[in-house]
């Protein structure tokens, strides 16, 4: 049995942190989109000890143990122990989405995982797998609910389906990667209290879609702490002659867009060509 799963990226169209709470977490309050752009996942269940063995293509030089998905087995067998099913578990994982970009692969790759694991084993009811999801990483929640967009509340944990209007369903994002990976702890601590918005009223789902509507609390962190990230983002603008947006801590760029006559697509692929960075068209799925 070796599925082959497509476990897909995210983008955060708005995030707005808040809170800060006395665990040192913070709370948000973000519209998340399930994108086209996608890593493939391998799984294989075989007879054994309770072995586990988690390899990787492009992705992060990360020992085993530090892996989100070697994370994820971890917890989902806490309630039974592997050994006990008397199988092993073997995953291979095909890297296609960035790690330190906020598009949320690793994540992406565990949800896959847990929801795989649970139609085999059926240790937890959805609930449950959804507070386990949660303990294992924010954005995990999210990709564990069968929605293309998401409000999600907290720390991640509180995710409910969005009901989104066919304008802003008609858009799609121009992905940019420019291989500046981001450490998403640093970025959260380096946000001051005075950046931070409790006040949410302001959002409409039905737009416009402009700036205000693509608003990111952690750019301010995030161009302070890695400032090359402002002159890439207004380059890519300048060059595409639509605005770019960050996702998540970043350091990934998104322009949406419903035209292809609305982006200068030959200077926005000389300028990414030039500095060597990665591209994606992708739609919301």
């Amino acid at each position: 049995m070796k599925p082959l799963i497509f476990s897909r990226a995210k983008l955060n169209l708005f995030l707005y942190v808040t809170s800060r709470l006395n665990s040192g977490y913070h709370s948000i309050y973000s519209l998340f989109t399930r994108i086209s752009l996608y890593d493939i996942v391998r799984i294989d269940a075989s007879p054994g000890d309770g072995r586990i063995s988690i390899t990787m293509h492009n992705g992060p030089d990360i020992e085993v143990k530090e892996n989100i998905c070697y994370k994820a087995i971890l917890e989902y067998f806490k309630k039974r122990p592997l050994e006990e099913m008397g199988e092993d578990i073997s995953v291979h994982i095909v890297k296609n989405i960035p790690w330190g970009a906020g598009l949320g692969g690793g994540s992406s790759n565990a949800a896959s995982l847990l929801l795989w694991l649970n139609e085999r084993y059926r240790l937890y009811s959805p609930k449950e797998l959804l507070a386990l999801g949660s303990s294992i990483g924010s954005d995990v929640p999210f990709f564990l609910m069968d929605t293309s967009y998401a409000i999600i509340e907290g720390r991640g944990e509180r995710v409910r389906k969005a009901d989104i209007p066919d304008t802003l369903k008609g858009y799609r994002f121009i992905v940019v990667f420019p291989e500046i990976f981001i450490d998403t702890a640093k970025i959260y601590r380096g946000l001051k209290l005075t950046e931070i918005c409790a006040d949410v009223s302001i959002i409409n789902l039905d737009g416009p879609y402009n700036d205000t509507f693509f608003y990111n609390t952690l750019y301010l962190s995030t161009k302070r702490l890695y400032p090359d990230l402002e002159g890439i983002r207004s380059s890519l603008s300048d060059a595409a002659g639509r605005s770019f947006y960050m996702t998540g801590s970043g350091s990934g760029l998104f322009c949406p867009y419903q035209d292809d006559k609305e982006i200068d697509w030959d200077r926005l692929a000389c300028l990414v060509k030039e500095a060597g960075w990665r591209l994606w068209c992708v739609e919301s799925v």
